[in-house]
């Protein structure tokens, strides 16, 4: 039976490394697609104060971000919660194994 216990453990280990993985691929790509919009919004933003400089009355120009923007953040806090959840399982049942 302890034999069919570690079976299945080591196969869920497995299924949790390759989800832990794909979560890390997945918030690297976003982070550097949030970095890059992030980057232009900071150019935009003084192009715009360079026009401002031109006109005294002008007032503070906020930075605000796209709705792209603000999916692709929503789904990082998301995939960093799953990654948070599935590496402390996987955490869990690696200590399993080890008292197998």
């Amino acid at each position: 039976m302890a034999r069919q216990d570690m079976k299945t453990k080591r196969n869920i280990v497995k299924e949790l490394t390759e989800k832990i993985n794909k979560s890390k691929k997945r918030i690297d790509l976003l982070k550097s697609a949030l970095d890059k919009k992030e980057e232009e919004r900071k150019l935009e933003h003084k192009a715009r104060k360079a026009e401002m400089d031109f006109d005294d009355d002008a007032g503070h120009i906020d930075e605000i971000i796209d709705e792209e923007e603000l999916n692709m953040l929503r789904e990082m806090k998301d995939l960093k919660r799953d990654y948070r959840e599935n590496f402390q399982t996987l955490k869990n049942h690696k200590q399993e194994i080890e008292g197998l």
